[in-house]
């Protein structure tokens, strides 16, 4: 394995470096995953987490919500077509994923 430092580095400066090495690096390094969940992942899901409180306090969704659970079904499909490449990731493929993730998260009327 490489740096995972250096890796983060050259996929700041790069973004189409390859991002599978990016997921080994975090995979295979303690010390990188744990920097990598302190300064990028917990501070983005404190956002996302808020956005759905919002949605919650709206009436949106249902109160008992696992917010973590719908984090991760709105965002975790958006990484993994990130990572894998699977397709592109355009502003009509992320607003039919959260319409569709969201109609299955909405209150039942």
């Amino acid at each position: 394995m490489g740096d995972g430092r250096l890796v983060v580095s050259r996929v700041i400066a790069d973004p189409l470096l390859e991002r599978a090495e990016l997921g080994t690096e975090i995979l295979n390094d303690p010390a990188l995953a744990a920097d990598w969940a302190e300064r990028l992942d917990r501070p983005l899901r404190q956002l996302k987490e808020e956005r759905l409180r919002s949605a919650l306090r709206a009436g949106e969704l249902p109160a008992d919500l696992d917010l973590e659970l719908a984090q991760d079904m709105i965002w975790g499909p958006l990484s993994n077509r990130w990572a894998q490449r699977t397709g592109p990731l355009t502003p009509e493929y992320a607003d039919a994923l959260v319409e569709a993730a969201l109609g299955g998260l909405r209150v039942r009327e």
